[in-house]
């Protein structure tokens, strides 16, 4: 179970053993979860202080508009935009986004200024996530949003990881990002602008 139940951690499943969740985080299996295998590695948080995390969306259930009243109501309350969602794998809220798919919500975050580049414990970046997942949508809004193609998880990169499960629409995307920086970088070397 334990195996297990860190993957789905690290897919960003959020679950409960009951039916529906009744709003009592204190309750749940992955409350216990993380106070069983977790609590030496995270910080504490207060049960009152909950409602001030991303963990109070639940991307995997939650509609895009319900997502997005959330994610506005936590900014309003001050709440950091790239704070980890699941503390345990620094997993920002665009992470989320990315794993889950939720386009709007991936435009909100950027529009709010998130940090695009910002890896997870593994080292993996929202770039790295959509390259893995397929999804060129979500990849193209990361980029135009100057996302770093450039950066590696244990010297590999999204173009590699495209490469690896078979996107050749996002290899396309990539690889001709990363020929327009060479050709930028190459003008400026040359005093060129």
């Amino acid at each position: 179970g334990t195996m297990v139940a860190k993957k789905c951690l690290f897919a960003g499943i959020q679950f409960d053993t009951k039916d529906s969740y009744d709003g009592d985080f204190s309750k749940t299996s992955m409350k216990h979860y993380l106070d069983t295998y977790f609590a030496k590695e995270m910080k504490p948080l207060k049960e009152r202080d909950w409602d001030k995390t991303w963990g109070t969306i639940h991307f995997d259930k939650d509609t895009d508009k319900i997502i997005l009243e959330k994610a506005e109501t936590l900014l309003n309350k001050g709440v950091d935009i790239d704070m980890a969602v699941i503390q345990n794998y620094n997993r920002t809220p665009l992470m989320c986004a990315v794993t889950m798919g939720k386009e709007k919500f991936v435009d909100f975050l950027i529009s709010k200024g998130a940090d695009v580049d910002k890896a997870d414990s593994y080292g993996f970046t929202p770039l790295m996530v959509a390259s893995v997942k397929g999804n060129k949508e979500i990849a193209e809004k990361l980029l135009n949003a100057k996302a770093d193609v450039t950066k590696r998880r244990k010297g590999v990169s999204a173009l590699d990881m495209a490469k690896k499960y078979g996107h050749e629409d996002i290899v396309n995307l990539l690889t001709a990002k990363i020929k327009k920086l060479s050709i930028l970088s190459t003008l400026r070397a040359g005093g060129r602008r």
